[in-house]
């Protein structure tokens, strides 16, 4: 039997919300974001599924509790408070589907160097980000799922 994960319960109805949405919306995803077959379209497919599979993996093991606010790992849509491990300074993200329309400032796409690298991530670890602007390493201090 595999871990088992608390979490309230609308948030859990909003996860499986959002597990069925992307299910839906895979392949349109795909074909929008990498219209020729490329590596990096073979790439991403791969990823979607691995993603898919550890979201359904945490839903089939989930308890719904009144009381729990934490969630166990940064999916897409979720608020990820980080720290740099550098400056010490804190701050928080939301990761979004590269194609959102409707985005806040804190908003990352998932595909961005600090999105790939957050994704599927665990309260307590630590992330390389190699990025246009150097390498940067971040502690993942908290996540909520909306």
């Amino acid at each position: 039997m595999g871990a088992q994960y608390k979490m309230a319960k609308p948030t859990f109805e909003s996860l499986v919300s959002h597990l069925v949405n992307l299910e839906d919306e895979k392949d349109q995803l795909i074909e929008e974001l990498f219209p020729e077959t490329t590596r990096e379209r073979k790439q991403f497919a791969e990823f979607l599924d691995e993603y898919i599979a550890k979201v359904n993996h945490l839903i089939k093991n989930t308890v719904t509790s009144d009381s729990e606010k934490s969630f166990p790992f940064v999916t897409i849509g979720s608020k990820v408070k980080i720290k740099d491990l550098e400056s010490g300074e804190k701050e928080e993200l939301r990761l979004v589907n590269p194609i959102q329309t409707s985005v806040d400032d804190n908003a990352i796409s998932y595909l961005s160097p600090v999105g790939k690298a957050l994704i599927l991530k665990k309260v307590g670890d630590i992330v390389e980000v190699t990025a246009p602007g150097g390498k940067f390493r971040y502690k993942v201090e908290a996540i909520e799922f909306p």
